[in-house]
């Protein structure tokens, strides 16, 4: 299954300039471990952000900038490595996952779990990857802020069909109810900025897998 949905280009702009908070960053970067299409989109905004820089006219630095800045650099431990082709269970992490680290899975049922990346907070987003087993139905929810998906394993639909790679954006006050297709397992990194309010039977269960 080839890629069919993508990041819209003011959110790629908006990332290649450093804009986007690093819990809804990390949705593009694992969207761009598998599309070579936006990989060379953001390539061509970071240059075109280098050259508007470098056109700019230069701005004295205060005594000892430089001297601060490096020693702030030398201060800071070095970042995780990170560990390609990591299993979570079933689940083949992308190295932008296994980079931040993974809480603990919590279980609601057989083959279905979530487990939070362990990133710091920021203007309330939270991060996790949902597991879920084939023809799992996710209930109704509306969401408060932004939710960003991105497909890691297997396919789910909530009306359109979103497959490996696919990246999923949804506008607060948005409704759906979500599937996972028969075919087999779905896993995906899915980020969401404020509470998700559940409809009917969601709102006893989805609380134990901490979504």
């Amino acid at each position: 299954m080839s890629i069919e949905t993508h990041p819209q280009a003011s959110l790629l702009a908006a990332y290649a300039s450093g804009a986007v908070p690093l819990a809804p960053a990390l949705t593009i970067r694992c969207h761009l471990t598998t599309c070579a299409a936006c990989r060379a989109k953001v390539a061509l905004m970071e240059e075109a952000e280098g050259q508007l820089l470098d056109s700019l006219p230069p701005t004295p630095m205060s005594v000892g900038a430089l001297d601060r800045v490096m020693d702030r650099l030398s201060a800071e431990a070095p970042e995780p490595a990170a560990r390609p082709g990591e299993l979570l269970g079933d689940v083949l992490l992308p190295p932008a996952i296994a980079e931040v680290g993974v809480a603990s899975r919590r279980w609601m049922g057989p083959g279905l779990w979530t487990a939070h990346l362990r990133l710091p907070p920021q203007d309330n987003w939270r991060a996790f990857i949902l597991r879920a087993p084939a023809g799992q139905k996710i209930p109704q929810h509306r969401h408060v802020g932004h939710e960003f998906i991105t497909v890691l394993q297997g396919a789910f639909s909530d009306g359109v069909c979103y497959g490996p790679g696919d990246f999923v954006e949804s506008e607060p006050d948005s409704r759906h109810t979500q599937q996972v297709t028969p075919e087999g397992p779905c896993a995906c990194l899915v980020v969401v900025q404020g509470q998700i309010e559940w409809r009917g039977m969601g709102r006893l269960v989805t609380p134990m897998l901490g979504i």
